[in-house]
């Protein structure tokens, strides 16, 4: 890797540009979790009903609609109400069961503001969770309207959880990454050292959220796993490329080099870095992905899907700490110890 360091890294900036668009192109694509137990009594219960009252499709869900100056029955409230229900009906998959009416007194509120219609969803669950955010799009309105229409269900909240976890991871990255610069900083005492760290463990998360995508056009990948893979990706970059790099300064210091045109001398520290370091890294990684197989057996599936997204970001990592970090350390030689820090001992 140090010897051919330019090939090294010029593969890596096409990879990771590549897994870029993969990450926003999975955005689009990650679902909600999926809950259920295998072979539990609450899944016989969902096959049940499915089986014997197939009318009521795999899950049901409740447009709401509210209105203070309108009331069930005038015109406008009317109009929202055929009007919403016409749009949740025209998405694939979902019918109505029951709308608003004098014939349904019991889907309208007593002060009558405030009126039911009761939607069926098929499909497994994360097909309903895209039916749920066409519903969404289609048929709800804005608390402002003269009729606000507004979608409550299981489905629903899944996709304001999904909004809320991509925000809220979105919100930790900016806030832990400046953080985590500044501690590499004080403990490496150079600012280079620490920015090799922070950049190993970013290029890992964006690999593995391109292996993400290329799993799920095979299975689905849902949100709390990009959300688990984003916090455990970087703490476990952080830490192993940290681990590497301080070794890699260690063996400048010792071998005296001091020259970016060193190379041999520059090589041989990366490969002593490796030969030690590394080989710690390596075992590192592969205790926690055998840590990671008591979630496979669990008999749930976010379970095995949070352990094998772990294990893809752990993978990604090690694959950057072994090829793009030495490729790196070659590159900068001496370099990795500019930006020192005068702090007292």
């Amino acid at each position: 890797m140090a010897r051919r360091r330019t090939s090294v890294l010029v593969v890596w900036i096409a990879l990771a540009a590549a897994c870029g668009i993969a990450y926003l192109a999975l955005q689009n694509r990650m679902g909600a979790p999926d809950y259920s137990v295998d072979r539990s009594e609450s899944g016989r219960v969902n096959t049940l009903a499915a089986q014997h009252f197939p009318q009521l499709g795999d899950e049901q869900q409740v447009l709401v609609f509210r209105s203070g100056a309108h009331r069930a029955g005038d015109p406008a409230f009317q109009q929202a109400v055929d009007r919403a229900v016409a749009a949740a009906g025209a998405v694939s998959g979902v019918r109505l069961l029951a709308a608003p009416s004098p014939a349904a007194a019991q889907l309208i509120a007593p002060d009558k503001h405030t009126a039911l219609a009761v939607l069926a969803f098929d499909g497994s669950m994360s097909e309903r969770v895209a039916r749920s955010k066409q519903v969404q799009a289609a048929a709800v309105t804005a608390p402002g309207a003269p009729v606000s229409v507004a979608l409550t269900g299981f489905s629903a909240l899944q996709n304001d959880v999904i909004d809320v976890e991509k925000a809220d991871a979105e919100r930790a990255e900016l806030i832990g990454v400046p953080v985590a610069l500044l501690l590499l900083t004080l403990a490496f005492g150079a600012v280079a050292a620490a920015f090799a760290s922070i950049a190993v463990a970013l290029v890992g998360i964006v690999t593995t959220f391109g292996t993400l995508f290329l799993v799920s056009l095979a299975v689905p990948v849902d949100s709390l796993v990009g959300a688990v893979v984003s916090m455990i990706g970087t703490g476990v970059g952080i830490d192993y490329a940290m681990i590497v790099v301080s070794r890699f300064r260690e063996e400048l210091s010792r071998a005296g080099v001091a020259d970016r045109r060193d190379g041999p001398g520059i090589a041989g520290a990366v490969g002593a870095a490796l030969d030690s370091a590394g080989k710690t890294v390596l075992a590192s990684g592969l205790v926690v992905m055998i840590s990671l197989c008591s979630l496979i057996v669990i008999p749930a599936v976010a379970f095995r899907a949070i352990a094998g997204g772990i294990m893809i970001a752990v993978l990604c990592t090690l694959a950057v700490v072994t090829t793009l970090l030495p490729a790196a350390l070659a590159a900068a030689g001496p370099a990795i110890n500019r930006g020192r820090l005068r702090l007292p001992r």
